[in-house]
């Protein structure tokens, strides 16, 4: 494991919600992408180099009964935002 590089890696992090005093909630802004609440929605932004988390890096979100859009941006490809959004509807039959 020691001759593993992990300087092109980009840890992610789990935007968080801001305060929305007129709704009394925490919210995330989908810019008009996600329609509908739901605890699978999220968006991730680099943990290093965004401190203020104003790059989203993927974003997925409910639009639908059993409809979900995701939209993903560099440095992460189609392929690993599918995965990661993917993961996320997964259910954990198995976790009590």
């Amino acid at each position: 494991l020691k001759s593993i590089s992990t300087k092109d890696l980009v840890p992610l992090l789990n935007k968080p919600p801001r305060w929305n005093e007129k709704k009394k909630a925490y919210m995330l802004d989908f810019k008009g992408r996600v329609t509908r609440s739901s605890v699978k929605n999220f968006q991730l932004v680099d943990a290093i180099k965004d401190p203020d988390h104003k790059n989203v890096i993927l974003q997925h979100g409910r639009v639908g009964l059993n409809r979900f859009t995701m939209d993903v941006s560099h440095p992460m490809s189609i392929l690993q935002g599918f995965c990661v959004g993917l993961s996320s509807l997964h259910a954990k039959k198995a976790v009590d």
